[in-house]
């Protein structure tokens, strides 16, 4: 090996950082010459720390934090450890790009004129940055120190995929009880990747933000989650009800002829989809594409938690007179591989909720989610779901409300406290 030393500038030239970058650099322990002489101060590397020097120079370029590119310098020479760190990193990136296409769509609304309710709960959290693993959709996650993770449930609201300029206010907070009320009924069927929601209990370095974390966020467990969206359907609507029209069957399960729009199924039928990412759309997947994803045994395993959860939601809900219409699950693998569910479970969000006193086939059914709002979207606003969605207007946002507080309401038998960030 040729251990000629480089001066500083030979390294800034080659490597595409400047020489103001390298002092900088040195003084931070990421990058320290081989040489300092005593007497000039002037910096010497050895040729091998030119590769570093360029690895630096690229990893500052996607904005990566001086702490992981540390981490990944020495961890070199265990690639699974620096794919870790990218993966982490790239899930940063990942959300940043999704809070900004929020913001800009706000922003969006703002040039118009028209009045908008910035965002509460991920303000009140930014002091939490440098934790934040990931953006969906409507909630937040972020990493504790003893490897575990906080979910916290924002008041943003989406449909056909897109997150909508206004929020909707104590959505978040209704989910997360919600979620927690339903994970406490199904602790017999599945574990579930609940830690605590008690935040006196959260590690410490989350007890700042107890203001903005009470109630709408839980700790949990990391999992490994598994790629398929569980969907269980016990009635027949929606894009369901749009593929029976025209096959005749639902995600390769056939179904009897001349059923209508909110017609009750003769058993619930399982019928999954892909997890798609933030933006895109979930594609329906037959069982036996599940079987080819994650094999038959844990295929098997899925199929029949979800329906057994269904079932069990299902009935339920029948006993405070609402009909749980369908619901989508999320499970999860943690590193014993025990399966556990995980996400949020059996909300507004995620499942379709009818007051069994309205029920009506053939129609499409009075609900207790954002169903209202889609209908919105799709009629009165006028939106072409191509340019970006409009603001809703304040009486839909205080309908929605109601319907989220309902559903809680009905479901639960108590009154739903509000928390606001």
């Amino acid at each position: 090996m040729d251990d000629t030393l480089l001066g500083i500038g030979q390294i800034a030239k080659a490597s595409g950082l400047t020489v103001s970058a390298l002092r900088f650099y040195a003084s931070s322990s990421v990058l320290v010459p081989a040489v300092v002489d005593a007497a000039t101060g002037y910096r010497l590397y050895r040729p091998k720390q030119l590769h570093e020097a360029r690895l630096i120079a690229q990893l500052r370029r996607v904005a990566m934090p001086l702490h992981d590119i540390r981490q990944i310098l020495a961890a070199r020479e265990d690639p699974a450890e620096v794919a870790t760190i990218v993966e982490r990193h790239l899930h940063r990136l990942e959300a940043g790009l999704a809070d900004a296409k929020h913001v800009l769509s706000t922003v969006h609304h703002l040039l118009d004129d028209q009045e908008t309710t910035m965002p509460t709960t991920t303000d009140a959290l930014a002091g939490l940055a440098d934790r934040h693993l990931h953006s969906g959709k409507v909630r937040e996650l972020y990493s504790a120190d003893d490897g575990s993770l906080l979910i916290v449930a924002t008041d943003r609201i989406s449909a056909y995929d897109y997150v909508l300029p206004n929020d909707i206010p104590d959505k978040g907070a209704i989910l997360s009880q919600l979620s927690l009320w339903w994970f406490g009924h199904l602790t017999d069927l599945a574990p579930n990747h609940v830690v605590t929601a008690d935040v006196a209990e959260y590690p410490s370095e989350f007890r700042a933000y107890a203001d903005a974390l009470r109630g709408r966020s839980m700790l949990c467990r990391r999992l490994d989650m598994v790629p398929v969206e569980c969907v269980a359907r016990g009635y027949l609507t929606g894009s369901a009800l749009a593929e029976y029209q025209r096959t005749g069957a639902v995600h390769g399960v056939a179904l009897p002829t001349g059923l209508l729009d909110g017609s009750r199924l003769p058993e619930p039928i399982f019928t999954p989809t892909t997890k798609a990412p933030t933006g895109e759309h979930d594609a329906p997947m037959t069982y036996d594409d599940v079987v080819a994803r994650v094999g038959a045994g844990r295929a098997e395993q899925l199929r029949t938690l979800t329906l057994a959860m269904y079932r069990r939601a299902a009935e339920q809900a029948a006993a405070a007179g609402v009909i749980l219409a369908d619901t989508k699950l999320e499970f999860g693998v943690a590193t014993d591989g025990t399966l556990m569910l995980a996400d949020e479970v059996l909300t507004p969000d995620s499942s379709r909720f009818w007051p069994a006193e309205d029920w009506q086939p053939g129609r499409q059914q009075p609900s207790y989610d954002k169903q209202f709002v889609r209908d919105w979207l799709t009629s009165a606003s006028g939106w072409n779901r191509t340019s970006p969605p409009p603001m809703l207007p304040d009486e839909v946002v205080e309908q929605t409300r109601a319907k989220y507080v309902d559903a809680f309401e009905r479901l639960t038998g108590r009154p739903f406290e509000a928390t606001r960030a």
